[in-house]
C-alpha cells in the first residue's frame, strides 16, 4: 500500500469550512486509544510506504506527542509526512513537525481561502527554512489551472487534487490540462491524486482500499472519504463485486477489520449453510449488501430472529 492518511481531529480553525471538507459533518470525537489501535494494525496489516497526517489546525502538541516513541520506532522504515494549511504554519510549528521525524508537509492551496500566492509563498519559506521538504496541494478549480509561479519555484512537488466527489472531466478540458502537466513536469515534480489519474490514463482504477486508506479521529477507517458520492469508486467496486466470488474476498475487499471479518464470515456461512450458494450470493450482490451492514454496524437490526440467533452464538464465540 502506498499511503495510510490519519485525520488528528475534525476540528478546523477556518471558519466557515470549506465547501468541500468531508470532516465538517462528522460528529465523533478524537480517541488517542482507538486511534493508536487502528494505526497499528493498519500498518502491520498494509506495511504503507507513507503515512501522512491531517493537521486542521488543532491542538498539535497534544496530538502529536503520544506517537513520539511510536513515531521514532517507525520513521526507518515508513516515510512520515503531513497536509496542512498556511495559517498553521509558524517557526514553532515547524520545529515541532521537524522534531516528530515528520520530512515533508503538503501545503495545501486553494483559492476559496487564499486571494493570492503570497501567504502560501511566505509559509513556504519558513518550511524550507527548516530543511523540510515542501509539496503543494494544489486543487483544481478551474482549467487552464495557471498556477502561480511562486508556487512552482517553492515547491519541491506539485500534487495535483480534483474536487471531491470526482465529476468526468470533458474531453476537451481533459486535453488542455495534461498540456498544462507537461509543461509544470519540465519545472518540478508532478503527482495526480488517483481520482485524476484514472482520467489521464495513468491508473486503471481508483485505488481506494488497495493504494490508500483513511483513519478517522476516532479510530474508524474509510477506504474513501467520498465514496458515497463517488462516480469512479462505485464503478471500481461493481468491478470488484464480479470478480470476488467468496465471503473472504468480499470482506478483504472492504478491508474488514477483526474480529468483524471473522464474524461476517461465520454468519453468512452459518445463516445460509449451503456452500454451492456462496459464488451466487457474492455475484448478485447480497454478499457485499451483508459486508455493508456489519461495516455500519447494523447487522443485528438487519437480521430476523434466526439471524440474530446466529450472531449472538457467532459473538459468545468471537467476543
Amino acid at each position: 500500500m502506498k499511503l495510510i492518511a490519519i485525520s488528528l481531529s475534525n476540528n478546523c480553525i477556518k471558519k466557515p469550512r470549506c465547501k468541500f471538507c468531508y470532516l465538517k459533518d462528522k460528529k465523533e470525537n478524537y480517541d488517542f486509544w482507538k486511534l493508536e489501535n487502528s494505526i497499528r494494525g493498519a500498518i502491520e496489516k498494509h506495511k504503507p510506504d507513507t503515512i501522512c497526517f491531517e493537521y486542521n489546525g488543532i491542538n498539535l502538541d497534544i496530538l502529536l506527542d503520544p506517537w513520539w516513541n511510536y513515531t521514532q520506532s517507525i520513521k526507518k522504515k515508513i516515510n512520515l509526512t503531513m497536509t496542512t494549511m498556511p495559517q498553521v504554519i509558524t517557526d514553532t510549528f515547524c520545529g515541532c513537525i521537524k522534531s516528530h521525524g515528520i520530512e515533508a508537509i503538503s501545503l495545501s492551496y486553494d483559492s476559496e481561502k487564499i486571494k493570492d500566492q503570497i501567504e502560501w509563498v511566505d509559509k513556504a519559506q519558513i518550511i524550507k527554512k527548516y530543511e523540510i521538504k515542501l509539496a503543494c496541494n494544489f486543487l483544481i478549480e478551474k482549467i487552464p489551472m495557471n498556477i502561480p509561479a511562486g508556487i512552482l519555484k517553492f515547491s519541491d512537488q506539485l500534487n495535483l487534487l480534483t474536487l471531491k466527489p470526482p465529476g468526468k472531466i470533458k474531453d476537451k478540458s481533459l486535453e488542455i490540462l495534461k498540456m498544462e502537466i507537461e509543461q509544470y513536469k519540465s519545472i518540478l515534480s508532478v503527482a495526480v491524486d488517483n481520482c485524476l489519474g484514472i482520467q489521464l490514463g495513468l491508473t486503471k482504477e481508483c485505488g481506494a482500499g488497495t493504494d490508500f486508506i483513511h483513519i478517522n479521529p476516532d479510530g474508524t477507517t474509510d477506504d474513501c472519504c467520498f465514496k458515497e458520492k463517488c462516480f469512479f469508486y462505485k464503478d471500481n467496486k461493481s468491478k470488484e463485486k464480479n470478480e470476488n466470488k467468496t465471503y473472504n474476498k468480499i470482506a478483504e475487499a472492504n478491508n474488514m477489520p477483526e474480529p468483524m471479518k471473522t464474524r461476517y464470515i461465520a454468519y453468512m456461512r452459518l445463516r445460509w449453510g449451503n456452500p454451492e450458494d456462496e459464488e451466487l450470493k457474492c455475484q448478485v450482490g447480497y454478499a457485499q449488501e451483508w459486508a455493508d451492514r456489519f461495516l455500519e454496524g447494523i447487522e443485528y437490526e438487519c437480521s430476523d430472529i434466526e439471524g440474530q440467533r446466529i450472531l449472538k452464538e457467532i459473538d459468545l464465540e468471537f467476543l
